[in-house]
């Protein structure tokens, strides 16, 4: 659960076990930074922290972890076991970057956090209290959608992986009255509106990027669900909308509903059709740069229905999808016709009984659907297959079914209301469901495991058993439909250069108290820290660096040097405040430790990704060379004019396996330039065993999971990551060698660079991968110009039009007077681009300022007694 962070200066607890979600909406409310973390932090005078000369602050949520065992006595007793057999859990926090990081370069990020143990009561001073595992809740500006894994240290009793959403509620707001409401609506009680419900709807939001979802087409009201956390929570919502006049040629009388038809939701933006009118409803996102207006209604909204006869049957499209990262159209309506060439080609897939018609679809995009048909009946789908099956309800999910009942799990013993299917952030079919106990509705949440109900389906369609019969027992063995026995990836390298995920590790202060139970300023301290590497982290991908100034290295600044001596203070539990900040306590993970096959794969030019795919076909023996043979790995891309794939075949009759080395590279293909992470284009690669569709299941630590058929989407271009910067430190060091003196603003800003009019500017450049860690000097060839400026104040920046731009750097326009800088011994032929801007180069970069009369920067009337200053906006192509 989230928990408010309250004044840790005053308060003993964030939250307890018996108290509400913290949240009304079970996602972030709040999204802005607050001070109540500074006092503590000033008061740590003996702890390797910045006392002096920076402002900490800290997130408005904790993340509270408790384990749930369906009763609240049976969880305190699972705690409590938890705590003294070693049990402790770790919370990864996956931060999705947004549609479009303007603030910040794309990137991909993850954190680590270690909890801190905090009682319920400050009171008790038993090992038997009741407490909780705390983590802070971190956001980052430009992103507002968040998923959260916890999992267990394997000490103790076995406890799953948890995985669950916690995104950003741009749409709560705060009444006049102090109390919480909804922008656009008003929160009302499911059993009023929902007790009818008999029909379900499909969910439309931006994939991977929407921080809420929202459901409409409610019989009869103006109403819609809202959840931000995937529906682990969610709230009825009366929308405060006017209904059209009935009768008006927006509103025809006949056609008039008060139901909400359709909703869609995107990483800021809510869309609401009802009748004829579509509203737009903005959240408050301040974490996201939005530049729009206020909510407001219009009547664009179209539907497309079209149908095509052939010579058998009377195909009717109700809509179409499409997947850019493989490049499938869907067509759906009564049946499912695929195109696998965008159009050209059509393909029927087979598994929908006829009479039955879609009536809608989900793509998961990474090569799953699912769909509801007009019955209420969902069925599934793979990408590379031509054949779908049906899941809920099938024979398969009966089986499922009275095997969760048998659990304990009541929510399956009846036929509920399907609300809608969709997929999570997990790559999960979820779907969504209504229930009624003791006269209050609930929606609840609940995941259709598709390679569990397949297997199930699978062996309800085998025909013939052998039934072995012994003294105490009996069996039965069912043939196996699938061509080998298990698959496993193996050789693989290490995913950070490939999936590009920058991995934090942080854990909070340690106590000096032998119970290891924190305090609110300890994990207060927490907090702050936290957010204050998050902010260094943000500094440090723009464009200004220095290759030895990692967000580490500056959480920690002059104290460095002191390292030894604050652990020897921690190891023997030295401190003031009854904590001690672990230096080693936040690092960079540049090589995980635990190597798995990357979720996606991003080639630079002329890049490759190999590894290897083991199949085993059984037990050696007179039968292997037959298994073997008849058991084929095939390959394809989504457009091999960009990626190709290489497979090398590798035979081993004595253990009855097949080793495939496989390599996707990209052909060098990509289209022109662009910067680090954007324009990026996709692509799939499927890996496909022979005769393995829908047949082929093995049972894990995570449950069963599908074999066969695997796919990885591939990303060419400019990977996230990267980046070229200013080398601000070799700069500031060359231009105070060659120009001969030290200068410096009288007032320096940490994050720009000040230089002398009358000096050189000696400009050094880096290529830096964040990923790795690695940087080396910059020596391509390059344009210098500058694109934006102001006097006086940085306030007074402004960018300049494509003709100024040209007026202020190209020689072409050199009689104007306009000219802001000039390059100095050059040799004389030096290349131009056909703009008259110089081609510079890591070892011809020394450049003046001139600032002609007619520049922006000449002829500056200095301000008081100090010479005026000018803001230079740069930009470096090497393009």
């Amino acid at each position: 659960m989230l928990c408010n962070l309250g004044d840790p200066a005053t308060s003993s607890t964030v939250c307890h076990f018996d108290s509400p979600r913290q949240t009304h909406s079970g996602g972030i409310e709040k999204q802005e930074l607050n001070n109540k973390v500074h006092s503590i932090i000033k008061s740590l005078i003996d702890q390797p922290v910045d006392t002096e000369n920076i402002d900490y602050y800290g997130f408005p949520y904790y993340l509270r972890i408790d384990l749930d065992c369906w009763s609240k006595e049976e969880s305190r007793k699972a705690m409590q076991e938890a705590l003294f057999t070693g049990l402790t859990p770790s919370v990864n926090l996956i931060i999705q970057e947004p549609v479009h990081p303007s603030r910040l370069k794309p990137q991909r990020l993850d954190i680590t956090m270690s909890p801190g143990i905090l009682h319920d009561n400050d009171q008790c001073d038993s090992d038997f209290c009741p407490f909780g595992w705390y983590t802070p809740m971190p956001f980052l500006n430009g992103s507002v959608v968040y998923r959260i894994k916890v999992m267990s240290n394997g000490q103790g009793m076995d406890v799953p992986e948890k995985s669950f959403a916690v995104n950003v509620n741009g749409f709560m707001e705060t009444t006049e009255w102090a109390e919480p409401g909804i922008a656009f609506g008003t929160k009302v009680a499911f059993e009023v509106m929902m007790n009818g419900f008999q029909s379900s709807a499909p969910i439309w939001a931006t994939s991977e990027r929407a921080p809420v979802m929202v459901l409409g087409k409610i019989p009869g009201f103006k109403a819609i669900l809202l959840t931000s956390t995937e529906f682990d929570h969610s709230t009825l919502v009366e929308v405060g909308i006017k209904s059209c006049w009935v009768g008006s040629l927006r509103c025809p009388q006949l056609e008039f509903d008060p139901m909400i038809q359709e909703v869609i939701a995107t990483e800021s933006t809510l869309f609401i059709r009802q009748n004829r009118i579509v509203h737009r409803f903005i959240g408050n996102y301040s974490l996201l740069p939005l530049q729009a207006g206020s909510s407001e209604s219009g009547t664009s909204f179209i539907v497309v229905d079209f149908s095509a006869p052939d010579s058998l049957a009377l195909v009717i499209v109700h809509g179409i999808v499409y997947n850019p990262t493989s490049s499938i159209l869907y067509f759906w309506g009564s049946c499912l016709i695929i195109s696998l060439d965008e159009g050209h080609n059509f393909l029927f897939v087979r598994g929908i009984p006829l009479l039955k018609q879609i009536k809608y679809f989900s793509l998961s995009y990474h090569g799953e659907y699912a769909f509801v048909t007009n019955d209420e009946q969902v069925f599934w789908g793979k990408e590379g297959t031509d054949t779908v099956q049906q899941l809920r309800v099938s024979l398969g999910w009966r089986l499922f079914s009275s095997l969760q009942l048998l659990k304990g799990d009541f929510s399956y013993d009846a036929e509920y209301p399907l609300l809608t299917v969709f997929w999570d952030s997990n790559k999960q079919l979820q779907e969504v469901i209504y229930i009624v106990l003791n006269n209050i509705g609930h929606v609840v949440k609940r995941e259709i495991p598709v390679a569990e109900i397949s297997k199930y389906n699978a062996f309800a369609a085998t025909a013939s058993f052998a039934a072995l019969y012994f003294d105490e027992y009996s069996t039965f063995n069912a043939p196996n439909p699938c061509p080998f026995y298990w698959e496993t990836f193996e050789n693989l390298p290490q995913p950070e250069p490939y999936n590009r995920i920058q991995h934090y590790l942080t854990r909070p202060p340690l106590v000096t108290i032998s119970s290891g139970l924190h305090s609110v300023a300890s994990l207060a301290t927490y907090q702050s820290l936290l957010s204050h590497l998050l902010k260094l982290h943000s500094e440090y991908i723009q464009d200004i660096g220095d290759p030895a100034q990692n967000p580490i290295s500056r959480l920690w600044a002059d104290k460095m040097v002191y390292e030894d001596y604050f652990f020897y203070m921690a190891s023997n539990g030295v401190s003031s405040s009854g904590f001690n900040v672990e230096m080693d306590g936040y690092s960079r993970i540049y090589e995980n430790p635990d190597i798995t096959f990357p979720d996606k794969v991003y080639l630079d030019l002329g890049g490759s990704f190999s590894f290897s795919l083991y199949i085993n076909t059984g037990s050696p023996n007179e039968d292997s060379r037959a298994a073997i043979e008849h058991t084929w790995l095939s390959s394809e891309v989504s457009d091999d004019r960009f990626v190709y794939v290489a497979v090398v075949r590798h035979e081993f009759y004595n253990r009855a396996a097949i080793l495939h080395e496989v390599t996707i590279s990209d052909r060098g293909a990509f289209p022109g330039q662009s910067l680090a992470g954007e324009g990026l284009l996709p692509f799939t690669v499927v890996l496909k065993v022979s005769d393995s569709d829908m047949k082929c299941f093995q049972q894990t630590n995570l449950g069963i999971i599908s074999q066969g058929l695997n796919r990885l989407t591939v990303y060419i271009g400019c990977p996230p990551g990267k980046r070229l910067a200013l080398d601000i430190t070799k700069t500031l060091e060359e231009c105070t060698r060659l120009n001969k003196r030290y200068f410096n603003c009288p007032y320096p800003a940490s994050d720009i660079p000040c230089f002398y009019y009358e000096d050189l500017f000696y400009p050094f450049f880096l290529i830096q991968d964040m990923v790795s860690g690695e940087s080396g000097p910059f020596l391509g060839s390059y344009t210098f110009n500058v694109v934006g400026g102001g006097a006086y104040s940085r306030n007074n920046i402004r960018y300049y039009s494509p003709e100024e731009v040209l007026m202020y750097n190209s020689n072409n326009h050199s009689s104007t007077k306009t000219l802001m800088w000039t390059y100095e011994d050059l040799p004389g032929a030096v290349n131009r681009t056909k703009e008259g801007f110089a081609v510079l180069s890591g070892a011809t970069n020394k450049i003046r300022w001139i600032c002609q009369r007619n520049s922006p920067c000449g002829d500056l009337v200095a301000q008081g007694l100090m010479a005026p200053d000018f803001y230079f906006v740069i930009e470096v192509s090497n393009k």
